[in-house]
């Protein structure tokens, strides 16, 4: 059985990678994006023993070095280091914050209940209800 941890883990190591993008995992994830899907370089997974700045510098040379002019940056708590205060520092916008729910499966599949919304584990009396939010 996975634990709470390992699911984390697990989570904070997945990336797509687009059909002819182009990728580097040197300090942090870089993946160059195809024109078809906005061009840009997109940054995640931190996982270095250098400094905030000197991980930064090295993803904005690498975007540099593929002819980009945009990136951006996907942080996340397992990120090592935070670039977070880094980023701002240097002006970077903060334009989406995505969150991501998860249940045990334990608690059976959601389903339409009396009200609005969906209730987990139909049948069963459990304590979470989750809404839909137009």
């Amino acid at each position: 059985m996975h634990t709470i941890d390992d699911i984390l883990r697990a989570s904070a190591a997945w990336v797509w990678f687009p059909r002819d993008s182009e990728q580097e995992k040197d300090h942090l994830q870089l993946v160059r994006y195809p024109q078809r899907f906005g061009g840009g370089v997109r940054a995640s997974q931190v996982d270095s023993t250098a400094d905030a700045a000197a991980v930064l510098e090295h993803a904005i040379a690498r975007t540099r070095a593929w002819g980009e002019s945009q990136f951006t940056f996907w942080t996340n708590a397992s990120d090592r280091p935070d670039l977070e205060d880094e980023l701002h520092r240097r002006g970077a916008e903060h334009i989406d914050t995505v969150t991501v729910f998860a249940l045990p499966i334990s608690l059976g599949a959601p389903c339409r209940g009396a009200c609005s919304g969906l209730k987990m584990g139909c049948g069963r009396p459990v304590d979470v209800v989750v809404s839909m939010v137009p």
